[in-house]
């Protein structure tokens, strides 16, 4: 991938901040799923139900034009190194749905694997 819109490393706590072109409700549900090779890896979501297998450990927020997700140690390592994209859907308080275009990103392997500080 020559210009990815992201890049992190495994084992990291990034955060992630993107804005959105639409604007939230208070009330709204947001997803925000990565996906490597067109498949679900990680979810995070403010409210709604998420599918255990791929739930995220850390936190997601919005406020009216952004949403900021707090990755976990756990959560990177989730991911494979290589191309990756993730994707946001947002449920609003009428019953609308919308979803993001793909951003597509990178994620990078550390020298010292798994999760540190245990």
């Amino acid at each position: 991938m020559r210009n990815p819109d992201f890049l992190f490393f495994q084992g990291t706590t990034p955060g992630i901040t993107l804005n959105v072109p639409m604007e939230l409700d208070e009330g709204a549900i947001i997803y925000v799923t990565f996906s490597q090779k067109f498949t679900r890896v990680l979810e995070y979501n403010d409210g709604g139900t998420a599918d255990a297998a791929v739930k995220a450990s850390g936190a997601i927020h919005h406020d009216s034009g952004s949403v900021y997700i707090a990755m976990t140690q756990e959560d990177t390592l989730r991911l494979k190194v290589g191309d990756a994209a993730l994707q946001i859907r947002v449920l609003q308080e009428d019953g609308t749905a919308s979803t993001s275009f793909p951003i597509y990103g990178v994620i990078c392997a550390a020298d010292k694997g798994g999760v540190i500080g245990d």
